[in-house]
């Protein structure tokens, strides 16, 4: 993080996401050493690792003074009314995405509430609709087609001899009846279609890409694109797409730029009108030109 052009004076900075929206806005007496504490490496609360996840560009407004510095960030709080100030105003517990370590055969799901179980959480994520309509989409297309349902089965029933159909009968009728295993959408582990080993290796790419390893990711994404655009699957070839843009944008790193206070509110509007023609058109990301 090169932050040498930043200045030791007081000052607004205004963080923004991969769609240009200011996300969260905060003061500071000394610009360099406050921005730049948001990306040391040491042990960070969840929330504002949360933040520092999304973050990839810096406006900063230097002011003359301390008082100038507070009335300024009050001022742009009421009219931006950005979602993390909002978030750590009313301590509003905001979702965390969770891979159930803590069972035999992981699952991914969404909660409100973290706890010390063994499972690995990630967040917590304002943009929950977004969040899960990327699950969505990395499920649909197999890419982590982690088991969908609750039924609680271990992996010492599974691999009994005879496995669930002689070691536990009432649950074998339950699985037997699943939807998700008859249309295929489930690598069925509770059934033996997929071993123990090859389950897991699923779950620890789903791992890689809440930690952020992302290149680890990027390649079998283009790999399963252009397969799918080879055999005419252009829907499926499009959500992955869709999917490497996602990760392009939680992968960008993060810039910053000195910016006057009215062009502040200039910005915010056009940012707002380029996020509202996003989700109406439904694009995986925001538009650069409109021809």
């Amino acid at each position: 993080m090169d932050l040498n052009h930043l200045p030791h004076s007081s000052g607004v900075y205004l963080m923004r996401d991969s769609a240009a929206r200011i996300i969260y806005i905060g003061k500071a007496i000394d610009l360099k050493k406050r921005v730049g504490s948001y990306f040391q490496n040491r042990a960070i609360e969840p929330k504002t690792s949360a933040l520092v996840s999304m973050v990839r560009h810096i406006d900063y407004i230097p002011t003359v003074s301390e008082r100038e510095c507070l009335i300024l960030e009050q001022k742009l709080i009421r009219k931006i009314q950005p979602v993390f100030n909002t978030m750590w105003r009313d301590d509003k517990s905001y979702p965390f995405v969770k891979i159930t370590f803590n069972e035999d055969y992981p699952r991914i799901l969404i909660t409100r509430r973290r706890k010390r179980d063994g499972g690995h959480y990630f967040g917590p994520y304002p943009y929950v609709s977004t969040i899960k309509k990327f699950l969505r989409s990395l499920w649909k297309t197999k890419f982590l087609p982690l088991r969908p349902c609750r039924y609680d089965f271990d992996r010492e029933l599974v691999e009994t001899p005879g496995g669930l159909e002689q070691s536990n009968p009432a649950q074998y009728r339950k699985v037997k009846s699943c939807m998700y295993l008859h249309t295929g959408e489930c690598p069925a582990p509770c059934v033996k279609k997929t071993s123990h080993r090859d389950y897991l290796a699923i779950a620890k790419k789903a791992d890689y890409l809440f930690n952020g390893s992302y290149k680890n990711l990027e390649g079998g994404l283009r790999d399963a694109m252009n397969q799918a655009s080879a055999e005419l699957r252009y829907e499926n070839a499009a959500e992955i797409r869709n999917q490497l843009q996602a990760l392009f944008h939680m992968s960008e790193k993060v810039t910053m730029k000195e910016v006057s206070p009215d062009s502040v509110t200039e910005q915010t509007f056009t940012s707002r009108g380029i996020t509202e023609l996003q989700e109406k058109l439904g694009l995986g990301a925001p538009p650069l030109r409109i021809e």
